[in-house]
C-alpha cells in the first residue's frame, strides 16, 4: 500500500464504509464507476430474519480481476450469492452490463453472462472430465460452440486434456478445482465469480491456479476471486477488503504492491 497510516486510516473506517451510513458511496465504489461492469448499490441481504449484508457498494470494471478479502463470516460468499442470483437481495440494486440484475434468478445470471464456481468445488464425480465440462455448456447448447470452449479451457488447463476420459472423483483437489474453474469458463462467462479458489491446496497449486485466473482475466474475461487468501492479491487489479457484512476498503494501484496492514489483520 501506500502509506501505512492511510491504510490503517482506512481499515478503521468501518462505521462509515457504506452509503447506508454516510449517504454517500461506500468504500468499495470506483471513483469513476460509470465504465464498471457490475456495480452493487447499498445492497443488503441474509439467511431468514438474519441480516448479513449491511449496504455493500462496489463496482468492477470489465477485464479487472477483484479479489473481495475477508475473514470467514464476512458476508463475501452472501455478496457472490446475490450477484449470482441464488439468493435474494433484500434492499439496494444491483446493475450488470447496463442491466438491473437485482431480481434475477440464477439462470438468468448464467444466461446474461455471470457464472459462479461455488466453495468447495462440487464437481461430478461419477461423470468424466469431459462431461463435467458439457454440464458446463448448457446455457450455451446448440450455438456449436462446444469444441470451441473445451479446446479454449484444455489449453488454460493441460492436465485437463490428459485426463479428459477421467472420471471426476479420481482426480487431485488441485485437479478438481481447475475442472470446477473449466466447467465455469464453458458457460462463455462475461464475469466469473470463484469462491474460494485456494481452499484446501497446496501453496504451490494455488499459485498455479491464480497464474491461470490472470491469463483468463487478460484474454477478456472479467474474474471476482472471493478469498480468505491474502497471496490473491498477487493477481488483483481490485481489492476489496469486508468486514462483518461491510466493505472497508477498496485497493487499487500502488496500494497492492505492498499490503503490509492487510497482512497484518489477516496474520496478526
Amino acid at each position: 500500500m501506500g502509506a501505512d497510516d492511510d491504510d490503517t486510516q482506512v481499515l478503521d473506517a468501518t462505521s462509515d464504509s457504506t452509503s447506508e451510513d454516510t449517504g454517500e458511496l461506500g468504500l468499495g465504489a470506483s471513483s469513476d464507476p460509470s465504465h464498471a461492469l457490475l456495480s452493487l448499490r447499498g445492497v443488503k441481504s441474509g439467511y431468514g430474519s438474519l441480516p448479513v449484508l449491511h449496504g455493500i457498494d462496489l463496482d468492477i470494471e470489465p477485464g479487472k480481476t477483484a479479489v473481495l478479502l475477508g475473514l470467514n463470516g464476512a458476508g463475501k460468499t452472501t455478496t457472490a450469492m446475490n450477484i449470482a442470483g441464488a439468493l435474494k437481495t433484500w434492499d439496494g440494486t444491483i446493475t450488470f452490463d447496463g442491466q438491473n440484475a437485482t431480481n434475477w434468478s440464477a439462470r438468468q445470471a448464467v444466461n446474461n453472462g455471470i457464472t459462479l464456481i461455488p466453495e468447495g468445488r462440487r464437481v461430478f464425480a461419477d461423470l468424466s472430465v469431459e462431461r463435467n465440462l458439457l454440464v458446463g455448456a448448457w446455457s450455451n447448447k446448440g450455438s456449436g460452440k462446444f469444441e470451441e470452449a473445451r479446446e479454449r479451457v484444455f489449453d488454460y488447463f493441460p492436465r485437463l486434456r490428459e485426463r479428459s476420459s477421467q472420471l471426476a472423483g479420481t482426480l487431485s483437489g488441485g485437479e478438481q478445482q481447475m475442472l470446477a474453474v473449466g466447467r465455469g469458463l464453458m458457460s462463455g462467462p462475461k464475469l466469473l465469480i470463484i469462491d474460494e479458489a485456494s481452499m484446501g491446496l497446496a501453496p504451490v497449486i494455488v499459485k498455479d491456479v491464480f497464474d491461470i485466473v490472470s491469463d483468463i482475466s487478460q484474454d477478456g474475461v472479467t474474474v471476482l476471486l472471493i478469498e480468505q487468501n491474502v497471496g490473491a492479491l498477487d493477481v488483483a487489479d481490485v481489492g476489496l477488503v469486508m468486514e462483518q457484512g461491510r466493505i472497508v476498503a477498496r485497493l487499487e494501484g500502488e496500494q497492492l504492491e505492498d499490503p503490509t496492514e492487510l497482512r497484518k489483520m489477516f496474520l496478526g
